[in-house]
């Protein structure tokens, strides 16, 4: 039997990895909350900016259906980053384009599953900016409803 500093030490260590199993093992939901707002809010400005005709782009409902969601949020991020350089460039920074680009990658890191049979995404049809906020934007509810 254990006495002392070494049974003290051993308890606390089980209980350090306890912990560390509880946070890292819990499995993470690919739930999108803050980012659908974020891209609900683009929306409301996307009408002010037709002017710019930025073209993107844009996978559909059927590509994150198709067993391909992480590619098409994949895609939906990188084009993303394109769009918000757009407006930046226009004079129309948002306080949040590092955090959205970033969590759609989250997301699509966390919806494992395989892309062989998936279009990439240079290979989708171009769409002006108001269909791709409205297309990202009911992917992510849809994303919701599944996962969260």
């Amino acid at each position: 039997m254990l006495r002392g500093r070494i049974a003290d030490a051993c308890v606390h260590l089980c209980f350090v990895c306890v912990i560390a199993l509880a946070v890292n093992g819990a499995p993470r939901k690919a739930c999108s909350h803050q980012t659908i707002r974020n891209v609900q809010s683009l929306i409301g400005k996307a009408s002010g900016l037709l002017w710019l005709d930025c073209r993107l782009y844009t996978p559909t409902m059927e590509d994150y259906k198709q067993n391909c969601p992480s590619a098409t949020l994949r895609c939906f991020s990188e084009e993303m980053k394109v769009l918000l350089s757009e407006w930046r460039s226009a004079g129309t920074p948002h306080s949040f384009e590092f955090t959205l680009t970033r969590d759609l990658s989250k997301l699509a890191k966390l919806l494992k599953k395989t892309d062989s049979e998936c279009l990439q995404c240079e290979r989708l049809q171009e769409r002006n900016a108001g269909h791709f906020l409205s297309v990202l934007n009911s992917t992510l509810l849809r994303m919701n409803f599944e996962h969260c």
